[in-house]
């Protein structure tokens, strides 16, 4: 049995949006015991974007084992645009089987009422994401990282990344922007006394990078990968979500 009910479904239709627009217009959902992954990619595209939704921000939160299929974005945003007409309380997700989920959409006024949408599913070919490493991140004020997006030239997507034991550079051929620990810009945690700690990042489309830096109002987090790969966390605005954008190696 799977299920899962959210009052507050904002943080996966503000997704949906984003990752229809900006990457591809099917995702794939991973539903775990203790989560819920929307999982986006392009072939065209170094990164690999996903959301995170803990079980502890979802009403009612029924997993047995691990389950993980494709869906159309498309569809997911036209179903809950048909339903925003009936102001709908809370989202209840539902697998009957292994490739169709079903989204029903609650109205708690006086009488319970529901309004069910039945969405087709697909094999997923996703892989496992390469571990974090905990012990050596950074962080950087989510204004700062705008102004690294504003500043660094459009034509030229490829960002190299130097953290240090005081700051942090990002920088390609034609500009570089520093951000110090000292005035607050940025926190570092594990790279002191660390050589070569250079790695790139492609940040492109610019906007997806931009929509995204808005959806929280505090920092924004890098790692380094078990596979020399690094990962961005951005929290959101609400507790227990949280994208995280996965770069492969460069």
């Amino acid at each position: 049995m799977l299920l899962i009910r959210v009052q507050d479904a904002n943080p996966i239709t503000d997704a949906n949006f984003l990752f229809a627009e900006f990457i591809n217009h099917e995702a794939d959902l991973e539903f775990k015991p203790n989560s819920l992954t929307i999982i986006a990619t392009n072939p065209t595209l170094r990164f690999i974007a996903t959301l995170y939704i803990s079980k502890t921000f979802c009403q009612d939160f029924t997993i047995n084992q691990t389950h993980i299929a494709r869906v159309s974005l498309t569809s997911f945003i036209d179903a809950i645009m048909t339903a925003a007409a009936t102001s709908f309380d809370t989202l209840a997700i539902t697998l009957p089987s292994a490739y169709i989920m079903i989204l029903t959409f609650e109205t708690s006024r006086r009488v319970l009422q529901s309004h069910p949408r039945a969405l087709p599913m697909s094999p997923s070919l996703m892989m496992d994401f390469p571990k974090p490493i905990l012990a050596k991140h950074f962080t950087i004020k989510a204004e700062c990282f705008r102004r690294i997006l504003e500043e660094l030239p459009l034509w030229q997507d490829l960002v190299s990344v130097t953290p240090t034991g005081s700051e942090v550079k990002f920088s390609n051929e034609f500009k570089e922007i520093i951000l110090s620990q000292e005035a607050g810009e940025c926190t570092i945690m594990g790279y002191e006394g660390c050589v070569d700690t250079r790695f790139k990042v492609v940040l492109n489309p610019r906007m997806f990078f931009l929509d995204l830096s808005s959806k929280t109002s505090t920092s924004i987090w890098f790692y380094r990968t078990t596979s020399a790969g690094s990962i961005m966390a951005v929290p959101t605005c609400r507790s227990y979500a949280m994208y995280y954008i996965h770069f492969p190696q460069i």
